[in-house]
């Protein structure tokens, strides 16, 4: 026992008796002890702490290495996916070059039968203006003809008339 302890002993063993000074300074000598035990020195500091420092620099390679496969993984998804891109716009391409052609090749369909139409209808609209312009010369033939008709009519009558009034002057005098 230290002097401090000793000295603890008798201030108990005079106030509470021998046995139960004991029993004080026996659960005092336990605290002390486990309390040393507690106590951190810097041998353990320095132990602790070359602890950490391995186990930080562990932590660090690991997730350094995490790190470099992870960024290969997104490489090789990024090249997977440039890939994939590049096909679907190859087929994309190439079908939309398909639906042009074929789009080309009807509009150009429609457009021969469009045409072919036309043409009917142009031939139609000529043969109606023949039928018309002949229909029109008839029609001026007949209208000449009754013109002629009337006036060689009207020329008639103006002869009888004439005709008459003479014969009526002439049955008047």
């Amino acid at each position: 026992m230290s002097i401090q302890i000793l000295e603890l002993y008798k201030a108990f063993e005079e106030s509470l008796g021998k046995e139960k000074a004991q029993l004080v300074v026996k659960d005092i000598t336990s605290l002390i002890d486990e309390a040393r035990q507690e106590l951190v020195t810097k041998e353990n500091l320095k132990e602790t702490e070359l602890k950490l420092t391995k186990e930080i620099e562990e932590v660090r390679l690991t997730l350094t290495k995490e790190i470099e496969e992870v960024r290969k993984e997104i490489k090789e998804v990024e090249l997977k996916l440039t890939k994939e891109i590049e096909g679907v716009r190859l087929t994309l391409t190439k079908e939309i070059e398909g639906v042009r052609l074929t789009l080309t090749r009807e509009i150009e369909g429609v457009r021969l039968s469009l045409t072919r139409e036309i043409e009917g209808v142009r031939k139609e609209i000529k043969e109606v203006e023949l039928k018309l312009t002949h229909e029109i010369n008839n029609v001026k033939l007949d209208i000449e003809k009754v013109r002629s008709s009337i006036i060689k009519w009207v020329a008639g009558l103006l002869v009888a008339q004439t005709g008459a009034i003479a014969t009526i002057f002439m049955l008047l005098k």
